[in-house]
């Protein structure tokens, strides 16, 4: 009857090899106070020579005893696969993919370790076998799964199977409904799954699992779409999800996970150049605002206005509301990263890279983690260490733009200039295409002095553009910070300051 979480824990406590221990009491700590379920510890070897013949025949009875009274084996670490359209309707695939997040975050809130989604969508549609899967996720077991729609009416099916012998565990497990039930439908789904592993769950995550909150289908929908095209991370995606987000606050002006929505979309069009920093903080700062006095315990919500700590400036309130996201999901891998980054900055360097390697393990094949992982191992001057993870993210997705922004970084820390400026050169073609002035000023300082000389030269053509205070004073600080020319990084930092520059 005692939670996983708890005896993970003592388990990570008790290890044998220093290693395997937490590194740290904090780290301990927050494994029981957030009922985070750590990663288990190498299994033990008993050394048979040492155990009489007699204690074997008592453990093998034990064995058998304890079969018996929970009917079957238990998991620990699971992966949902991306479910089967059973529509074979494509405009259907903001549902699927709707419905597949929000399983993968019932069953973590319950505290049942489970890779976040982003990790399985390469095995969509795959022919690999399902010990590899498992394998690869490091799980024990799969759960496949099927969606289903004929109107307003949906149905999931869950099957469990073990990750070592390819066999289903039980029966499938089906649930269906009217739309604005769905709620209702993840948390049943989510509470026979838990059954089935025989998951000692707490009692506030039977709580959450028994509670059921109604939703306006139309809103519901309109929301989806919103996320589905949030991840493409387009311009014209980007505009298209704030459309849906508002057309969803239309329909149902109380849906605070709408708010949300529109606020992510702003502070991601700022991210990306798209927008001044000041239109991204009053438009998402409104729609924070507004979220936050609808419901203030939605993870979503709450995810976001963390991320509005990069807005305002808000350090101690950012900190406060993904501390609440990761109390409410422990499992949840991306406010994990985003608290390790936010350590990270603050200079506690020892708590970030706990929630950073969480994250990792949570969501081990999310190339965005990874990438910023290797950010955090910079400010950790571990720069060896990051380029190996940054060199592995570009043997996968050879033009990810945050792999190669902080391989940059890497290989400057590193002292490897060459292989530096290489990578600076591909940051500047990502971020400004076509741009041929930038291109000869690296040329033409490079010429002059090598390394040095071109990111100096780059840096006073970047300067001398008219929108530079504006939009780009945070990048110009950068570049003159890493060349050593900290007077006028700082003339350049007052700037970004004045502008309320985002990062």
């Amino acid at each position: 009857s005692i939670p996983l979480f708890v005896e993970r824990a003592v388990e990570c406590a008790l290890a044998k090899q220093p290693a395997d221990r937490f590194q740290s009491a904090s780290a301990f700590a927050e494994a029981l106070t957030t009922e985070l379920v750590v990663a288990r510890v190498g299994k033990r070897r008993w050394p048979w020579f040492a155990i009489s013949g007699g204690t074997i025949m008592l453990l093998a009875a034990v064995a058998l005893v304890l079969l018996n009274v929970l009917g079957g084996p238990a998991y620990e670490r699971l992966a949902v696969l991306p479910p089967t359209n059973l529509m074979n309707d494509p405009e259907q695939e903001h549902l699927v993919q709707g419905m597949h997040t929000a399983l993968i975050t019932e069953l973590q809130r319950a505290g049942i370790m489970v890779i976040a989604r982003t990790s399985v969508l390469q095995y969509e549609s795959t022919q690999k076998p399902i010990h590899e899967i498992a394998a690869e996720l490091d799980v024990d077991a799969l759960i496949e799964s099927s969606v289903f729609r004929a109107g307003d009416s949906v149905e999931m099916q869950v099957h469990l199977v073990d990750g070592r012998t390819q066999q289903y565990v039980a029966e499938p497990i089906t649930r269906g409904g009217h739309l604005r039930e769905v709620m209702s439908l993840y948390r049943n789904l989510s509470s026979a799954i838990a059954a089935e592993i025989h998951a000692a769950l707490t009692p506030q995550a039977e709580a959450v699992l028994a509670s059921t909150e109604p939703v306006n289908p139309q809103a519901y929908e309109a929301y989806l779409r919103g996320v589905f095209y949030s991840d493409r991370l387009t311009p014209t995606d980007l505009d298209q999800a704030l459309e849906h987000y508002q057309q969803a606050l239309l329909l149902d002006s109380t849906y605070a996970p709408a708010l949300a929505g529109i606020a992510g979309v702003w502070m991601l069009r700022g991210q990306i150049g798209l927008v001044a920093p000041r239109e991204v903080l009053a438009q998402a700062n409104t729609a924070v605002r507004q979220a936050l006095a609808l419901d203030s315990t939605n993870a979503n919500v709450l995810d976001v206005a963390a991320s509005r700590s990069w807005l305002e400036w808000d350090w101690a309130g950012g900190e406060a509301a993904i501390r609440k996201v990761v109390e409410i999901n422990p499992n949840h891998a991306g406010a994990r990263m985003q608290y390790a980054v936010f350590l990270a900055y603050m200079g506690r360097l020892e708590e970030a890279r706990t929630q950073m390697d969480q994250a990792m393990v949570l969501d081990p094949n999310n190339l965005f983690v990874r990438g910023m992982n290797g950010h955090v191992l910079n400010i950790q001057r571990r720069y060896a260490e990051s380029i190996e993870e940054l060199e592995a993210v570009l043997r996968i997705q050879p033009d990810h733009p945050l792999a190669v922004a902080n391989l940059h970084g890497a290989y400057h820390g590193n002292g490897n200039y060459d292989e530096a400026l290489a990578m600076f050169r591909r940051g500047v073609r990502d971020k400004f295409a076509g741009d041929q002035e930038l291109e000869e000023a690296l040329d033409q300082g490079y010429a002059e002095g090598g390394y040095r000389a071109a990111l100096l030269r780059y840096a006073e053509t970047l300067a001398a553009r008219p929108e530079a205070p504006e939009r780009l004073s945070m990048d110009v600080a950068h570049i003159y910070a890493s060349v050593g020319e900290k007077e006028r990084a700082l003339d350049w930092l007052e700037l970004a300051y004045e502008a309320h520059a985002l990062g």
